[in-house]
């Protein structure tokens, strides 16, 4: 394996870690029935109405505007990916603080160091697990599918991704309120969760 081979594998590595969230999936699973139920009572039960979930006004508002940071944050992300060489998208700034914003431009310094670009756009399917209002603070998990969204060499078109690497994979972040709005302070993708 060559040095910039390796290299751009650690950087790839590097992007994921700085782009990434923990996707909780869960599935129940096939419950199967008793086969010879015993009746506790002979009377007919009659059927209760279930209260149907609601959703806090001011909850709803800040989720929707939680997921419009998130993808806004992507956006910007896969727009400075794919050029590199160019100033991020000031949308970058807008949807990002903190670690997430340090860690677009650490990313876009071993691109442009490496001449790797990326490719095409992830497919992301997010959603807020968390929102407190007392802290102004979210938790979004997703599962990032990279698989039409690729690492390249520049000058020569081939592939710099990282073998045998899961394109779709766990992700985590991290929102705060910011200068009054919604924003994605943190993410950590978990190379070791294929989703």
């Amino acid at each position: 394996m060559s040095q910039r081979s390796r290299t751009a594998r650690v950087s790839l590595a590097l992007v994921c870690l700085l782009s990434a969230s923990a996707l909780a999936s869960c599935s129940p699973g096939d419950a199967e029935a008793d086969p010879s139920p015993t009746p506790t009572s002979v009377k007919p039960s009659s059927p209760t109405a279930t209260p149907t979930p609601t959703t806090d006004p001011e909850v709803a508002a800040a989720q929707a505007a939680i997921l419009d940071a998130y993808r806004g944050f992507w956006a910007a992300q896969t727009t400075a990916l794919g050029d590199p060489v160019a100033e991020p998208p000031a949308e970058l700034a807008v949807h990002a603080v903190d670690k997430a914003f340090a860690g677009v431009g650490e990313a876009l310094f071993e691109y442009r160091r490496q001449g790797i670009v990326m490719v095409g756009a992830p497919t992301l399917d997010p959603v807020v697990d968390t929102v407190d209002r007392a802290t102004s603070t979210a938790h979004v998990t997703d599962c990032v599918d990279s698989s039409d969204w690729t690492p390249i060499f520049r000058d020569t078109g081939e592939s710099a991704a990282a073998e045998n690497q899961s394109p779709r994979l766990v992700v985590e972040a991290w929102a705060i309120v910011y200068d009054g709005r919604w924003v994605i302070r943190e993410t950590l993708i978990h190379r070791d969760r294929p989703c």
